[in-house]
C-alpha cells in the first residue's frame, strides 16, 4: 500500500503578502471603476430612450425637464415606478471619471493622452451642468423697423407689480415660485411690509381664457366684474402657446379689498400683454400684471429686414435670416442672423429660430435669446478631446511604425 504524502506549500513572508483594502479604497475602486461607466453609459441609453418616447405625449421642454434635468423619472408615463434621473446619472458619470480617469489613472508619459481626454470629457459634463443652473432662455420678436430690448420665457411666468410715480412706472417682478404653490395649494400669499397692501394669488390656470359670465352660464370659478376664467385643455406638446391666467385679491392694511383677473395673454410682437389690473390705496395707483418672464438686454436690437426662401413650387422655407442692427451706447453695427451663424454680444447669443405672419399681412422675425455662462465649453471640451485622442492614438501610430521598421532592418 502506496501513502502520498502532500506537500504543505511554505508560508509566504509577512511582506509578500498583500496588505487589506480598506473601506474607503474599495468605495473608490468601485465608483472609478470601467465596469461602472460602462453601466452608466447603458443607463444614459435608455433614460434617452424613454425620453425620446415621452414626445409623443410630451414638449421637448417637459421630457428634458422630466427625464434629464430631474432627480427622478418615471419608467413609463402613468406608472407610479420611477428611477434615476439624468442628474444623479450624470453626477455619478462625473464622479467616476475624475477618480478612474483622472485620480486613480497612472500620470505617465504613455497616459498623456488618455487624461488630457478625459479633462476634456469632464469639461463637457461640467458645461451641462452650468447651462442647468444658471442659463435662461427666451424669445425676442421683432417687426420690421422694430426696435427690443427685451426677451421673454417660453414657459415660464411671473406677476409685475407696476407703480405710477408722475411720468415715470416702477416695476416689481414677483417670483415664479409663487405659482407653483398657488397651483398646489390652491393659494400663494406675497405680503412685503415695505408695501400697503397683501396680494393673494388664487385659482391658477396653466391654460385658460376669459369669458363673459351670462345668465345660462354655470361655473365653479369666481366672478369678477362679469368675467371669469374658462379652463383650457393644456398642450402638452407646444407649452409655448399656453397662456396662463389666475385670480389676484388685494387686501389693504386697514382691511379693504380689492379684486381682479389676471390673463397672461399675448401674442409678441403682435399684441403685448401691458393691460394690467389696477387698483388704489392711500392715493398710489398700482397695477398688477400676469405675463411671461421677461429679462432686460444690456444693448438693443432692430430688425432691418427679415428674408425668407422657399423651396420651389412651395410654401416650405429653404432657409430664412434677418438683417439687424445692433445698438450698445454710442455704438451702432450691422449683423445678419441666420443657421448657424447668431450674434454673440455681452454674454447672451441670439439666434434664428422662426418666424411668423400676423393677420396684417406683415412678415416678423423670432430669434431665440440664450445667456449661458457656458456658453462655449462644449466646443472647447471637444477641441480637448480631439487633442487628448490624437496624441494617444499618434503615439501608439508612431510605436507600431518604429516596431515595423525595426523589423524590417533585423
Amino acid at each position: 500500500m502506496t501513502t502520498t504524502t502532500m506537500a504543505t506549500p511554505p508560508a509566504l513572508p509577512k511582506a509578500a503578502m498583500a496588505p487589506p483594502r480598506s473601506l474607503a479604497t474599495a468605495v473608490l475602486g468601485l465608483v472609478g471603476s470601467m465596469e461602472l461607466s460602462v453601466y452608466l453609459l447603458l443607463y444614459l441609453g435608455l433614460l434617452t430612450f424613454l425620453g425620446t418616447i415621452a414626445q409623443l405625449e410630451l414638449s421637448a421642454y417637459d421630457a428634458q425637464k422630466e427625464y434629464f434635468e430631474s432627480w427622478s423619472a418615471p419608467l413609463f408615463r402613468g406608472y407610479w415606478i420611477r428611477i434615476p434621473g439624468g442628474l444623479p446619472t450624470m453626477i455619478a458619470l462625473f464622479c467616476n471619471l475624475l477618480i478612474g480617469g483622472v485620480i486613480r489613472i497612472r500620470w505617465q508619459k504613455r497616459t498623456i493622452g488618455i487624461l488630457i481626454t478625459h479633462f476634456g470629457m469632464l469639461l463637457l459634463l461640467l458645461a451641462g451642468w452650468v447651462k442647468h443652473a444658471w442659463s435662461i432662455s427666451g424669445s425676442l420678436a421683432l417687426f420690421e423697423g422694430q426696435q427690443g430690448t427685451t426677451f421673454v420665457s417660453f414657459h415660464e411666468w411671473e406677476v409685475a407689480l407696476v407703480r405710477q410715480d408722475g411720468d415715470k412706472v416702477f416695476e416689481r417682478m414677483v417670483p415664479a415660485e409663487a405659482f407653483a404653490a398657488a397651483a398646489l395649494r390652491g393659494l400663494a400669499r406675497i405680503d412685503d411690509p415695505a408695501l400697503p397692501f397683501a396680494v393673494d394669488l388664487h385659482h391658477w390656470l396653466e391654460n385658460c381664457e376669459p369669458a363673459a359670465k351670462g345668465p345660462m352660464v354655470t361655473t365653479d370659478m369666481p366672478v369678477v366684474d362679469g368675467v371669469y376664467l374658462r379652463a383650457v385643455d393644456v398642450d402638452l406638446l407646444r407649452r409655448e402657446r399656453n397662456f396662463a391666467g389666475c385670480y389676484a385679491r388685494v387686501t389693504e392694511r386697514g382691511g379693504a379689498t380689492h379684486e381682479g383677473v389676471l390673463f397672461g395673454w399675448e401674442n409678441r410682437p403682435e399684441v403685448v400683454n401691458d393691460s394690467p389690473f389696477t387698483f388704489t390705496v392711500a392715493g398710489q395707483r398700482y397695477g398688477l400684471m400676469l405675463r411671461r418672464k421677461t429679462w432686460d438686454l444690456p444693448f438693443s436690437v432692430r430688425l432691418d429686414k427679415f428674408m425668407k426662401r422657399d423651396h420651389p413650387g412651395t410654401v416650405t422655407p429653404m432657409d430664412f435670416s434677418s438683417e439687424v442692427t445692433v445698438f450698445a451706447g454710442d455704438q451702432t453695427w450691422p449683423v445678419r442672423i441666420f443657421m448657424n451663424n447668431p450674434l454673440r454680444r455681452d454674454g447672451h447669443v441670439l439666434y434664428q429660430t422662426s418666424y411668423g405672419m400676423a393677420r396684417d399681412g406683415r412678415m416678423y422675425s423670432a430669434l431665440e435669446v440664450a445667456q449661458n455662462p457656458s456658453d462655449k465649453w462644449p466646443e472647447y471640451a471637444c477641441y480637448v478631446i480631439a487633442v487628448g485622442l490624437v496624441w494617444h492614438f499618434g503615439r501608439k501610430l508612431l510605436g507600431y511604425v518604429k516596431s515595423q521598421q525595426q523589423g524590417a532592418h533585423a
